[in-house]
């Protein structure tokens, strides 16, 4: 039995069992949503930040159909869980999920943190991740899981990775930390990446790129939002649109740090969402 820093909680949700983390403490409830390629336990520093704080809820995301599916999941969690209002964190298509959640849900979101995500109007969206995603699946009924094992080692240099960044910032330098990441990629590799994680990459995207948000979505947050971005991400530019979305959010933009921010300056962003957290 592996053992990690944080244990996890299942819940079945309709024939479905579900993964996640519940820690850490404080009045106010972090529902953290990562990215695609994440798990619960692989933001396992980033849950280490908030935690004497904040209580966290963290959600693995791997078998999805919909973005009103995930509405579903995630209020059943959250009953479960006994939180109410939440903050909403996502990053990435996480960030599509938060930014869905909060639309429909404006009764259990106090403030939205939106992470190198998008609205359905990007255009940089729409091209870098819509157009192949809609090729992919047309070739899903010939792609294997070790097709997908294949491919995905060079997933990394798409986001603007080399394998020496790999190393530099994905791998933890401190010792325990660094067994603790070794034990979640095996994990990974052997139960997370595989076709079913694909198919719930292509539906959610391609379901949230046939909505709309609007301005009135989410006005009753008034300036609780924050965006995190940056200058040169390939696959998830908001290209304006957030401005016409969330004309009174706060933005904090990162320069040369592509789609990965969350590696390569884990300890600012950590620190932007405080001081964000702080004043609201």
């Amino acid at each position: 039995m592996k053992t990690l820093p944080y244990p996890l909680s299942y819940k079945t949700i309709d024939g479905v069992e579900w993964e996640y983390i519940s820690t850490g403490k404080g009045k106010d409830t972090i529902v953290i949503l990562p990215g695609g390629a994440q798990t619960a336990e692989s933001n396992f520093r980033f849950i280490r930040a908030f935690e004497d704080n904040y209580r966290e809820i963290v959600l693995t995301i791997h078998n999805l159909d919909s973005t009103q599916e995930f509405n579903i999941v995630l209020n059943k969690i959250l009953d479960t869980e006994k939180a109410q209002k939440v903050i909403l964190y996502g990053l990435s298509m996480g960030g599509v999920l938060a930014q869905t959640f909060a639309r429909d849900n404006p009764n259990r979101v106090k403030a939205l943190i939106i992470s190198h995500s998008c609205t359905p109007n990007s255009q940089t969206y729409k091209r870098e991740i819509i157009v192949p995603l809609k090729l992919v699946k047309m070739a899903l009924p010939i792609i294997s899981d070790w097709l997908i094992r294949f491919i995905s080692r060079f997933a990394a240099q798409i986001q603007g990775v080399s394998k020496s960044d790999t190393t530099k910032y994905f791998v933890p330098t401190n010792e325990q930390d660094s067994r603790y990441y070794q034990m979640i990629m095996q994990d990974y590799y052997r139960n997370f990446l595989d076709k079913r994680l694909l198919q719930t990459t292509i539906r959610i995207h391609l379901d949230f790129f046939k909505q709309e948000l609007n301005p009135e979505d989410f006005s009753y947050l008034k300036r609780k939002v924050l965006i995190l971005r940056t200058d040169n991400d390939r696959l998830m530019q908001d290209d304006g649109d957030f401005k016409r979305v969330y004309p009174a959010a706060q933005v904090h933009t990162f320069l040369g740090t592509g789609h990965l921010s969350f590696y390569y300056q884990m300890e600012k962003m950590v620190e932007v969402i405080k001081v964000f957290l702080t004043r609201h």
